[in-house]
């Protein structure tokens, strides 16, 4: 699964299903047990958790993901903002900060870590799938199962006219 990077980012908007709660932080609407130490490297069960990737991977799915995407890259995540205000014309985008060693260790005991999408199409032997080899063209990609706890937001830029404007403040710990 590799090392979580110090800090992720979440791009987000109005219209994700998976956008920003004041109480809880993000949460994943479709939180299949999925889990299962005997199927593979991972310990997902095959037949539910590609389907959930694929569904996952394509923007114009209906279909709720277990998973919230994130990304590694700053740079990254302003490109995902930008496209989110040029092509899908969404006006409120934000980009989270995230910081996983907020996590508290028995959140981590308990929850799958983030995944690098990469890695997991490669245990999952779906790397040659068309949608996921365009997705996991960039290294930076990961998939966060669940959800990402409150405590581990630092920040949150609404973003606007092609920069991070202000800084959303008032994120209780």
């Amino acid at each position: 699964m590799g090392v979580v990077p110090r800090t992720l980012y979440r791009v987000y908007s109005l219209m994700s299903k998976s956008p920003f709660n004041r109480r809880a932080g993000f949460a994943a609407k479709n939180t299949l047990l999925f889990r299962d130490q005997t199927t593979n490297p991972l310990g997902f069960q095959d037949h539910i958790i590609i389907p959930a990737i694929k569904n996952h991977l394509k923007w114009s799915s209906k279909v709720a993901s277990p998973f919230i995407s994130t990304t590694s890259s700053y740079n990254k995540a302003l490109s995902y903002a930008s496209c989110r205000l040029r092509v899908r014309r969404e006006k409120f985008v934000f980009i989270a900060r995230i910081r996983w060693s907020r996590v508290s260790r028995s959140h981590r005991i308990k929850h799958l870590p983030p995944t690098k999408l990469a890695r997991l199409a490669e245990c999952l032997g779906i790397s040659d799938d068309k949608d996921i080899q365009e997705k996991q063209r960039s290294s930076s990609e990961w998939l966060v199962p669940g959800d990402i706890p409150l405590r581990a937001v630092a920040e949150i830029r609404h973003y606007t006219k092609g920069t991070p404007q202000h800084v959303l403040s008032n994120i209780p710990r």
